[in-house]
């Protein structure tokens, strides 16, 4: 367990004890809901055994990603391949069933120091909305696909930060984009999708695209890297969003 620790009641797999509030652990709590596997590009057997065990159907809050610690382990290891690619393990969710997990974090890194975050390549994302039929907070940190558009009846907040700074997040389709304003979420709240501006390319959005009609719930919307027109879009579908009151 000395790869483990506990952090204010969270189970943390891939991150060795630190500071002040990173506690030794002895073994896996028997009763815990909250779990992080922080070494995820390499993790996929263990977590293909933990999406299949007893513990996922009680877990509530999930994070699966890297850390300041995994990227000083990736540096030593010469020819390494995948260090920030996520699409496997978020293959791993097809037919599982997560009834309790609410909030679900894909890609990010732990930072133990300041610095720039190293997102992961996650993938087709499409499965998770089956597997995982209460999830309320989906956060997603580096390039994901959406492979159709997706019908979830509890989703309330999206966002996905896509930052190509240290060449590991990579970008999403204008597939991706098309399909996910088209998918019925209709408790969602807040859509946030962060991406690097181009100045000689911008995803689209369609003309006639004034009205999220399947997020009716919908108060937040933020969208980066839309070229001119559809930036004038943009503001269109927020000014036609619910006010907060």
């Amino acid at each position: 367990m000395q790869h483990c620790c506990d952090l204010r009641g969270a189970f943390l797999i891939g991150l060795p004890p630190g500071d002040d509030t990173r506690e030794a652990v002895k073994s896996v709590p028997n009763d815990g809901t909250r779990f992080g596997f922080l070494a995820a590009p390499q993790q996929g057997e263990l977590i293909a055994t933990f999406l299949g065990s007893e513990e996922a159907s009680r877990v509530t809050c999930l994070n699966l990603g890297t850390s300041h610690h995994y990227a000083e382990q990736m540096r030593r290891t010469a020819g390494a391949t995948g260090v920030y690619d996520l699409s496997e393990i978020t293959d791993l969710f097809k037919g599982r069933h997560l009834p309790a997990l609410r909030s679900l974090s894909l890609g990010d890194m732990f930072m133990l120091f300041n610095g720039h975050a190293l997102y992961c390549r996650v993938g087709d994302i499409t499965p998770i909305f089956e597997a995982a039929p209460n999830l309320e907070i989906l956060d997603i940190c580096g390039a994901f696909t959406l492979s159709r558009p997706v019908s979830h009846a509890h989703l309330q907040e999206f966002s996905a930060d896509i930052d190509d700074i240290a060449s590991t997040a990579g970008s999403i389709s204008q597939d991706t984009l098309d399909h996910l304003l088209a998918s019925a979420l209709p408790s969602a709240t807040s859509l946030s999708i962060l991406m690097e501006e181009d100045p000689d390319h911008g995803y689209r959005l369609p003309e006639n695209l004034t009205h999220l009609q399947a997020m009716p719930r919908l108060k937040a919307l933020a969208l980066e890297g839309l070229d001119p027109k559809s930036q004038q879009r943009l503001a269109t579908l927020q000014a036609n969003l619910p006010n907060e009151g």
